[in-house]
């Protein structure tokens, strides 16, 4: 998304949580343009849940100033540093509905794409149930989710989970390849 997004000719910014970017893999994907298009891409890596929510304002920031020409923001993942900050409970989901909706007004307000990544866990005593960490804060601020799903033989699939205007259980197959996805 990040490649295609700069082939566009727009900024897209990354605010990887997790240090998972890999630029080897984002140089395959956009091959010999990759030079080109590193210019298009912007990487925050905050380390802590605070620094997360500094990099949102950074890039709200930029967005009210006109200048950056964003087009795509994603953060990968919400919920990793949200997983090790300190406090309460209440106040840590509090901060995190903070950055939805802070995400959610510059999707709305500046006609972006926002995309946002986060875990998942199995209930104990339901297996076949998963949810998300940070569990209906992140349902409730998301407009559109799709589970990406393994199945045993190594198929992949992407799941509409929820969307406002289509058929929620669409499914559709796809594999990972050098230059993306097929």
């Amino acid at each position: 998304m990040l490649v295609q997004c700069a082939k566009n000719g727009k900024k897209a910014v990354l605010v990887d949580t997790e240090g998972g970017l890999s630029i080897e893999r984002v140089k395959q994907i956009a091959g010999d343009d990759f030079e080109k298009l590193a210019e298009n891409i912007i990487v925050l890596e905050p380390t802590t849940f605070k620094e997360q929510n500094e990099a949102l304002q950074k890039i709200e920031t930029s967005l009210k100033k006109g200048v950056d020409n964003i087009d795509l923001v994603v953060l990968d993942s919400a919920v990793a540093l949200y997983r090790l900050k300190d406090g309460g409970q209440t106040e840590i989901n509090r901060e995190l509905g903070k950055q939805m909706g802070l995400l959610s007004r510059l999707a709305r307000k500046y006609d972006i794409a926002v995309i946002i990544t986060n875990h998942i866990y199995s209930l104990f005593d339901e297996e076949d149930v998963i949810e998300p960490v940070g569990g209906t804060i992140l349902k409730y601020w998301s407009k559109i989710i799709v589970e990406l799903e393994k199945n045993d033989n190594g198929d992949r699939f992407a799941v509409l989970k929820k969307h406002k205007s289509c058929q929620e259980g669409a499914k559709v197959k796809f594999k990972i390849i050098n230059r993306g996805l097929k």
